[in-house]
Parts: C-alpha cells; sequence; structure tokens
C-alpha cells in the first residue's frame, strides 16, 4: 500500500516522467486530473496550443477539487502570491475548497506566502490582495467574511512558528488531533497526500 499520493494537472504533468513515476512507484501514486475533472486520463494526453493557458488553469482548479473531496484534512503553507500559472493563487483556492467542506486546516504562517497573507485575511489583519478577476474569487471572499463573521465555526488551526521543527511538531499535533479519516488521508498544499495509518513506522509528513 504506497501511502502517498500525489495529484497532478493535465498540462503540468510533462514533468512527470515515465521513469520518475516508476522509481516511485513503491511509495507514491501518481493521479492525473484533468480540466473537467477526470481522474486517470491518458498520461500521453496533450493539450492543443491555442487552448492551453485556459484548460492548464482549469485543469489545477479541477485537481484542488478532486484532492479535497478525497482528503480528510489539509495542511496549508507558502505559496506564489502573483505570477503564478492558476486562476488564483493554488494555495488561496485550496482553503476556499476545504472551507467549502467543512475540512480541518492547519494553517502555516511563518514561512510567508499566500499562505502568511491568508492567516492574516482571516483574522481581519490584511486586505486581500489583488488576484485576477475570477468568479471563485468571489467566493473566496465570502468565505474569508464567513470565518471573519463565525472563526469558531470552521476547522481552521493556525501555526505561526517560524522554526520549520516547531512547525512540524505543531503539524503533528494538528493531525493527532483530528478524528479517525477512514480510509482518507491529509493533503498538504503541495498536493502531496500523507497517510498516516499506512505509513513506515517514523514516517513523517
Amino acid at each position: 500500500h504506497r501511502f502517498v499520493r500525489n495529484y497532478v494537472a493535465v498540462g503540468f504533468h510533462e514533468g512527470c516522467s515515465d521513469p520518475m513515476r516508476a522509481a516511485s512507484l513503491d511509495i507514491c501514486e501518481f493521479i492525473l486530473v484533468d480540466a473537467a475533472g477526470r481522474a486517470q486520463p491518458k498520461w500521453s494526453d496533450t493539450i492543443p496550443p491555442e487552448t492551453a493557458a485556459l484548460r492548464k488553469r482549469d485543469a489545477l482548479s479541477a485537481m484542488r477539487l478532486v484532492s479535497t473531496a478525497e482528503t480528510h484534512a489539509r495542511v496549508m503553507f507558502g505559496g506564489k502570491i502573483k505570477g503564478g500559472p492558476d486562476w488564483m493563487p493554488g494555495v488561496a483556492e485550496e482553503l476556499l475548497c476545504s472551507l467549502e467542506r467543512d475540512q480541518p486546516v492547519a494553517l502555516l504562517s511563518g514561512f510567508g506566502g499566500v499562505a502568511a497573507v491568508l492567516a492574516g485575511l482571516l483574522r481581519g489583519q490584511d486586505p486581500l490582495p489583488a488576484f485576477p478577476a475570477h468568479p471563485r474569487l468571489a467566493a473566496l471572499d465570502a468565505k474569508i467574511e464567513a470565518y471573519r463573521a463565525n472563526p469558531g465555526g470552521y476547522p481552521v488551526t493556525f501555526i505561526d512558528e517560524p522554526d520549520l521543527m516547531g512547525a512540524v511538531e505543531a503539524v503533528g499535533r494538528f493531525l493527532d488531533g483530528l478524528p479517525p479519516p477512514g480510509p482518507r488521508p491529509v493533503t498538504t498544499a503541495g498536493n502531496v497526500l500523507y497517510d498516516r495509518a499506512s505509513a513506515p513506522s517514523g514516517a513523517t509528513p
């Protein structure tokens, strides 16, 4: 049983070569998601150049929806504020996906990036950055306002520890405090899943 699952959006899968996937076969399962949210299309599929930018963005959004539906909690850190290939910063969209499903979230703000911006937003400290216009951005705004109005209504844990080992220990406590996940594992903002029940002894996310 492989204890790491890596979700990959179509259009970004060229970096996951056959030899790389084969070398990781014992520990990692790669799940390819297309723009329609279908898992495991052909790895040889290509995107026509004339629609590549739009379809790749849609595939990233679909990948985040699929990974959220199949996981038990999310650990979030870092993330680009500007210049990404997404409709909106990936970490921000992943937070939105988790909040929409009442999925437990650990938000690590001590390492900067979008995660730190989101921590400030949820706490009412900062205005929302000027992300590119997209319907999902309005949904993120609404969820942030809903959280501010009722922080206890959402399972968000803030981890402000700037030291790496301290943050890892805090994440461990977050995971240990979750209810039994059953068959669903935990996802990080980098789309790598960590299934504590099936991980080798002593493994850490």
